[in-house]
């Protein structure tokens, strides 16, 4: 049983492996498909939403109250709800969804009411949706919808419109009111030859006669590292004539700068229903040593208004925010914009800023390791208290995690650099990193007489904590506590064959090795410190 697997939208195929306790191994997919209303059996999601719309064909603006609920009934079952509430307009939903062995389905039923000058508006509408993956033909109907309204019926988009209209005084007969919809989306994919795909709808109404109807297909293929696509769009809006317009699109890798940074460059060529040609071509790159610089260009023009276009934009990825700026020009234009952006983490390590904005992350937390860089995402440090979050996390698979020490002081030092983790879907987990802080030294150690240390001789501080061992040539590296003074060298338990090393002083920078010569004085040992190797004699 898997019970802890993160679905994906529409669907997907679950590779199986199963290793045997004999050491073979069997492989298998198991094919499915899902709605976006499939839940697992007792998960439960919800949401709720307030604001203002934002409708360019309305002259007022309408208040908007919008709640959803869903819940996972069993393997087979998920029931959900929603209503809409606004000025003068209310919606109500009901619905289930259930997967069968021929795809995935879902039914629900809108109740809603419009109060207009003429009297309230009152209707119902049905809609089905089927979602199927076939694995054997590599095709897949990531939508299929069908809707079904009564006369009466008006969405909240229609609604706001023909009310605005009623308060402007217009003529509102003209505004269609939808009798029935199809919709359609799938893809086919045809191995090496490339992949094609088609989407559509086709929609009529109660009080104006024709339909409308608009559908496009695509066809899509890679060359090595170039790849292709052309698009084809045919559509009719009631009874006027058919439009078609074709788009082709090609990319391709520069080949020159650093490696992984060729830029790569798109061009584009499209004709509308008059016969008028459009063309856009754009390069599109990264810099910097962790990719944290992005920019791009574009040039186009526009064969209807036989314009000319072109815009600049930056992106920098920094520690705590990303940037980004653009800049436009066309025929009797001008544009500019800036922008930052980014997510705040409070925890319990303290408050992190991160240039990320994803559902699923981890804080990672390494005291003193500030500076020190996370693997794989560029311009990510440790701030100043040691943390960072780490983005894009995969939900329920194992995630590594690595912090690389380069841009730390050397007073520190990291037990370990990597972890992995498992998180469920939007969590943000805690990953604590341990250190050891304190001057790193590398000291060219003589006795006092000139000779050398030998070999493998061990070192302890005034606590008696091991702190390092003497290497070839007299060589010690070692890192000490600020307030070490003093060193004990030993060899052996006899008085002999031990010395105390004083400890230079350093500048202390912490961003390189302090590399000092420092000579042991023979038969002496650090005051309060526990000679190791030796019996302790103590009288009571």
């Amino acid at each position: 049983m898997i019970d802890d697997l993160y679905s994906t939208g529409y669907g997907g195929d679950l590779n199986v492996s199963v290793a045997e306790a004999d050491g073979t191994e069997q492989n298998f997919i198991v094919p499915y498909a899902s709605v976006s209303q499939l839940l697992r059996p007792g998960t439960s999601r919800f949401s709720l939403t307030a604001g203002e719309t934002r409708n360019n064909y309305v002259d007022q603006q309408s208040r908007l109250l919008q709640g959803t609920v869903q819940y996972g009934l069993n393997n087979t079952f998920t029931g959900f709800a929603g209503m809409q509430s606004s000025d003068d307009y209310t919606a109500v939903l009901t619905g289930l969804a259930f997967g069968t062995p021929i795809g995935a389905m879902a039914v629900d039923l809108t109740h809603a009411k419009t109060d207009l000058a003429t009297g309230a508006a009152k209707g119902q509408s049905m809609r089905v949706s089927y979602s199927k993956n076939v694995l054997s033909t590599g095709s897949n109907f990531s939508v299929a919808a069908y809707r079904f309204s009564t006369s009466e019926y008006l969405d909240f988009s229609n609604a706001i419109q023909l009310l605005d209209a009623e308060k402007s005084g217009w003529d509102t007969s003209m505004f269609g009111r939808p009798r029935s919809r199809f919709s359609v989306t799938a893809d086919q994919s045809l191995g090496e030859w490339g992949q094609v795909a088609i989407s559509g709808f086709a929609q009529n109404y109660w009080n104006l006669p024709g339909s409308d109807l608009q559908y496009q297909f695509s066809y899509s293929k890679q060359f090595n590292r170039i790849s292709f696509s052309v698009n084809a769009n045919r559509s009719r809006m009631g009874l006027g004539d058919m439009q078609n317009s074709f788009l082709l699109t090609m990319s391709m890798p520069l080949e020159f700068g650093a490696s992984g940074h060729s830029p790569q460059i798109t061009a584009q060529v499209g004709r509308d229903s008059e016969g008028n040609y459009s063309e856009q071509a754009g390069i599109s790159g990264t810099a910097g040593d962790d990719r944290q610089y992005g920019y791009g260009a574009t040039f186009g023009h526009d064969g209807a208004s036989n314009s000319k276009s072109a815009a600049l934009n930056g992106q920098y990825t920094g520690a705590r925010a990303m940037l980004s700026a653009a800049l436009g020009r066309g025929d009797g234009y001008t544009s500019a914009s800036v922008g930052a952006s980014g997510t705040v983490v409070a925890h319990a390590a303290g408050v992190t800023m991160t240039p990320y904005r994803v559902e699923t992350m981890a804080v990672v937390s390494a005291p003193g390791a500030e500076g020190a860089k996370v693997s794989g995402y560029p311009g990510l440090k440790l701030d100043s208290r040691g943390n960072a979050v780490v983005p894009y996390l995969r939900p329920y698979e194992l995630n590594e995690v690595a912090i690389d020490p380069i841009g730390s002081s050397l007073d520190v030092e990291l037990n370990e650099t990597s972890q992995q983790v498992a998180p469920r879907a939007g969590a943000v987990v805690h990953l604590k990193y341990t250190t050891n802080q304190g001057r790193a030294v590398l000291l060219n150690v003589r006795l006092d007489d000139g000779s050398s240390l030998p070999f493998g001789a061990g070192v302890t501080d005034a606590e008696g904590t091991s702190v390092g061992m003497v290497g070839q040539g007299g060589q010690l590296y070692a890192r000490i506590k600020p307030e070490t003074r003093q060193l004990l060298i030993n060899w052996g338990s006899k008085t002999h064959q031990q010395c105390a090393l004083v400890i230079p002083a350093g500048p202390g920078e912490g961003q390189q090795l302090q590399q000092l010569d420092a000579v042991c004085a023979a038969g002496k040992q650090v005051a309060g410190s526990v000679q190791p190797n030796t019996l302790q004699k103590v009288q009571l």
